[in-house]
This record gives C-alpha cells, sequence and structure tokens, in this order.
C-alpha cells in the first residue's frame, strides 16, 4: 500500500502547500514529482525506462493532445468568424425574451460552449464572458451570476460531443470504444442541464426583462441574416451526433489514415472525434472572415492551449509511470481481496477528495481513476460504467469548495465586469448542488 500512499502524498502536498519554494500550488510539479514517486517506490530506478514509462504514457492520451490542439484553434474560428455571437443572439431569440428565460439560455449556451469545445475553462472565458452583462442586469448577487457561468460550463465540459471527462476516463479503464459512455453522457448530462436550470432560475425575482436585452430580430432572421459564421458550428454536432449513434459520416477517412493509426502519438489524431473537429476546422475556412483572421487565430490558439497540453503531458507521464511502477497491477490484486461495496465507496470519495484538493477533473482522474478505473472492471464493473463513474466523480470533485480552479477564473472575469469583490466560496455553495447531483450519478452507474 506504501507505494500508492507516497505518489499520492506528493502530489497533495505539492498542491496544497502553496508555500514551497518554486513549486508549491503548481500541477506540473505535482504531477512530474509524483510520477517519480511512483516509478522509485515501484523499484524502477532507471532513467531509461523513466523515459519509456513517460512515452507509453502519452501514447496511451494522444489522442486527447490532439483534441486540446485542434480544439483551441476552432474555438478562435467561432470567436473570429462571429460563429458564437450569432448563436448566442438566436438563442436570446428564441428562448431568452423573459428574465428566467434569459438566464437559462446562458446556462444553455455554456454548456453548448462546453460541449464543443471540451473545456470548462474555454467556455467560460469565451462564452460566459458576453453574457456577464446581461445577467447583471437580472438583479443577480454576483456570486449567483458566477455560479451559473460555472455550472453550465462544468456540464458542458462533460457533454459531448468532445466530453473530455468522459474520453479520459475510457482511456484509462481500456475501454477501446468511448461511443457508448458517450451516448450515456448525453442522458446524464442532459438531465442535469435540466434540473440545475430550474434551480438557477429560482435565482432571478425581477418579472420584466430591460428592453435593450430583448433582441430586435426575429430567429429567422437571424439564421438568415448569420448562417454563414454558423456552418462548421453545427457541422461538428452533426458529426458526432451522427457518430454517437452508431453512425460515422467520416468513417472514409479511417481507411486513408490507416497507416496514420499505426503511428505511436501522431495516431491519436485519427480518434474519431479529433477527426471531427479537424473537419470543423478545415470546412470554416471556406469563408472569408476567417480567412482574413488565420495569423491571430493561430496565435491566440496556440497561446490557449499551451498550459493545457503542458498539463496533459505532465499527466501522461503520471499514467506511464503508475503503470511501470506497479500501482495498477497492485490496485487490481488489492480490489480482488476486500468487498466490491466497499472499494467503490472508497474510490469514489477518494476522488471527489482529491478534486476538492486539486479543482481540476483531469488531475483527478490520472492521480486517482489511473489505478482505481481497472481496480473497479476487476471486480465485475463494465469499463463503460467505471467510464461513465470516473467522469461524473472526477468533474464532481472539481467542483466543490475549497479549491475550484473554474469558480476562481470566473470570479476574476465577472469582477472585473460589473466591478464588484466576488466571496468564491459563497459562489462555490450555490454551484454545490450540480456536484452532488454527479456524485448520485456516478454512484448508480457504480452499484447497477
Amino acid at each position: 500500500m506504501i507505494k500508492i500512499i507516497v505518489p499520492f502524498a506528493v502530489i497533495i502536498a505539492i498542491m496544497v502547500i502553496k508555500k514551497i519554494p518554486k513549486i508549491g500550488g503548481d500541477v506540473r510539479f505535482a504531477l512530474i514529482l509524483g510520477a517519480l514517486a511512483a516509478l522509485l517506490m515501484g523499484g524502477v530506478y532507471n532513467p531509461v525506462e523513466w523515459l519509456q514509462a513517460g512515452f507509453s504514457g502519452l501514447n496511451n492520451v494522444s489522442f486527447i493532445i490532439w483534441l486540446i490542439f485542434f480544439g483551441a484553434l476552432f474555438s478562435e474560428v467561432l470567436v473570429h468568424n462571429g460563429g458564437m455571437e450569432a448563436f448566442l443572439n438566436f438563442m436570446r431569440s428564441t428562448f431568452g425574451r423573459t428574465p428566467k428565460g434569459l438566464l437559462v439560455v446562458m446556462i444553455l449556451f455554456c454548456v453548448v460552449g462546453g460541449a464543443l469545445f471540451g473545456d470548462a475553462t474555454a467556455a467560460v472565458t469565451i462564452i460566459g464572458f458576453l453574457g456577464i452583462n446581461a445577467l447583471a442586469e437580472l438583479k443577480l448577487e454576483p456570486e449567483q451570476i458566477t455560479a451559473s457561468l460555472v455550472m453550465g460550463s462544468a456540464m458542458g465540459s462533460i457533454m459531448p460531443p468532445i466530453s473530455q471527462a468522459t474520453v479520459l476516463a475510457a482511456s484509462l479503464v481500456g475501454l477501446k470504444d468511448e461511443t457508448p459512455a458517450i451516448t450515456l453522457t448525453y442522458f446524464t448530462v442532459g438531465i442535469g442541464v435540466i434540473l440545475m436550470s430550474l434551480y438557477a432560475s429560482r435565482w432571478v425575482k425581477i418579472k420584466q426583462l430591460p428592453e435593450e436585452l430583448i433582441p430586435k430580430e426575429s430567429p429567422k432572421e437571424i439564421l438568415r441574416n448569420t448562417w454563414g459564421s454558423m456552418v462548421s458550428f453545427v457541422l461538428l454536432f452533426v458529426i458526432v451526433l451522427f457518430q454517437s449513434l452508431g453512425h460515422n459520416p467520416i468513417a472514409f477517412l479511417d481507411i486513408a489514415l490507416a497507416g496514420v493509426k499505426t503511428i505511436p502519438i501522431i495516431g491519436g489524431i485519427t480518434n474519431k472525434i479529433v477527426l471531427a473537429v479537424v473537419i470543423a476546422f478545415i470546412i470554416s475556412f471556406l469563408y472569408k472572415p476567417t480567412r482574413d483572421h488565420t495569423g491571430d487565430i493561430i496565435k491566440i490558439g496556440f497561446r490557449k492551449m499551451l498550459l493545457p497540453e503542458v498539463i496533459m503531458v505532465c499527466s501522461a507521464f503520471l499514467i506511464g509511470a503508475f503503470r511501470a511502477g506497479g500501482q495498477v497491477a497492485f490496485m487490481q490484486e488489492f480490489a480482488a481481496s476486500i468487498q466490491d461495496s466497499l472499494l467503490k465507496l472508497t474510490g469514489s470519495f477518494t476522488m471527489v477528495m482529491t478534486g476538492m484538493i486539486t479543482g481540476l477533473q483531469s488531475s483527478t482522474q490520472t492521480t486517482i481513476f489511473t489505478v482505481l478505473g481497472p481496480a473497479l472492471t476487476q471486480i465485475g464493473v463494465t469499463p463503460v460504467h467505471a467510464t461513465v463513474a470516473g467522469a461524473h466523480l472526477a468533474m464532481a470533485g472539481q467542483g466543490l469548495p475549497p479549491a475550484d480552479m473554474l469558480t476562481f477564473l470566473t470570479v476574476g472575469l465577472v469582477g472585473g465586469v460589473i466591478g464588484k469583490q466576488i466571496n468564491p466560496m459563497k459562489s462555490m455553495k450555490y454551484s454545490c448542488p450540480q456536484c452532488i447531483y454527479f456524485i448520485l450519478v456516478a454512484l448508480v452507474f457504480l452499484f447497477i
């Protein structure tokens, strides 16, 4: 057990003790040093084997590396060609003509953004930012505005088509085709969106929507005037929706890229969701506004993807280290020696607690679910159910106090726009029901 405890202790200590010189609170150093601790505790002392472990882990999550890469570029396309703003105006015109309707529209729009980008941070900074002033006009508390954007973006980041949390969980349990898990996620997150929209709408006290927030154009007029900017946006959803239903409209690429698929790390680009983003990204360049801003799209996109990519590479090293150091094998053996329900409950508790400390779903999965996922399948939980549970537990943990990184980011954005100080812990309290829902969903899939 000590070979498991020491790496986790190293990771948690670095994340929690901010006063450690140079590295305190830095998730990158936490992952790297945790990986080295796992290797050393597993008796792996040869640096060449360390490199091999890192390469193996990187190959295991290579498609996520590509997903972040093209997702960041595509998000910039939608900003520069006006697709994001057009879609927001369409949703407001269709559903947002009442105060509660406008709040629900903003939550839904953040869900759509998170689903498209696969990243809650991107959804908040690009999409949520557009609606801060509108929500302020509804007389919501600053913490409620923050919680609304956080809940929508967090739910969106686990919602297909990108569903990065689900895709990562699938890779960690060895699920080769994540489609069944993603299909289930449509329903779990869909129900969550309805429940959280009803919950948040209770915060709205005014009865009349301010005149300036009511769209002057009808939904048909907005579509007629801006449809070109939304083509690539809609195309991506259509492709991935068909994929989740078992019909792949870009299956011809599997044949064309058959040779690429076998290349380590590079082969990750052949993942069907990655290819869907690539196709939508390429199609977007048929439109002049995208071509006119090619330089900005690439420059800003690269800047946004840099930190997530570095963290993902560090996470890959940790994944490989846990396998090379024997931690995964140990957990599988340990799983066989304890009662099934105890493993499910203690594993769920550990994931949630880690998320509360690190504030990141990806770190929670790579540090805990790397060993918990295979252990769950060892005791009879199907890989699909383990994947869904792992993704939801990671999302639940990252949103609970005290270290929800997404809330801290959103507090800064909202506070800067409305010019008020915001209590992040109070905002986390408002968004807690969403986290509780995620935990309940995970437990259902672990025990059915």
